[in-house]
């Protein structure tokens, strides 16, 4: 099962307690699990990390092209239907949804029966759509990054 980063993941890392500078250790393990495609990467999140934040938009663009995957036509009718549940769901942040990477995040994760990392909180009964709601609403688990790193037995030390 892989595990498909948000764009979140990235920049509140890189923002956080996992600056370049601070813990390569955790870019080093991110680019492992990316190079032999347990991490995921979506087309939408490259995009989207690479025009929110220009230090890691460096870091994105080095990853090999192979690693960065496109949706498939699977993918794209997932997405179509998330799309729809999205517009007709009365979320007053449809637009901003629909126009970054969460959408697609959560279809290829459904498609590829993977786990989405992302560091949303779910709105709960607020009336935003929240990738932990989303994709729950679609049957596709959203962890946070500290449980990724647990799950995954992930220890950075001092070198």
């Amino acid at each position: 099962m892989a595990h498909w980063l948000d764009s979140d993941v990235l920049i509140n890392a890189k923002n956080d307690a996992y600056g370049f500078d601070i813990a390569p250790g955790f870019w080093e393990f991110l680019e492992e699990g990316i190079g032999d495609q347990r991490f995921l990467i979506c087309d939408a999140v490259k995009t989207e990390s690479i025009s929110i934040d220009y230090e890691l938009s460096d870091w994105v663009r080095d990853l090999p092209n192979d690693s960065i995957i496109m949706p498939d036509q699977h993918v794209q009718t997932a997405y179509g239907t998330i799309a729809d549940h999205i517009q007709d769901g009365g979320y007053p942040n449809r637009a901003k949804f629909l126009a970054g990477a969460d959408g697609w995040i959560i279809a290829h994760a459904q498609v590829d029966e993977g786990t989405v990392v992302s560091q949303e909180v779910t709105a709960g009964n607020g009336p935003d759509a929240k990738v932990p709601d989303i994709g729950n609403r679609f049957g596709v688990q959203v962890i946070r990054r500290q449980r990724f790193m647990q799950d995954l037995g992930v220890r950075l030390v001092r070198g």
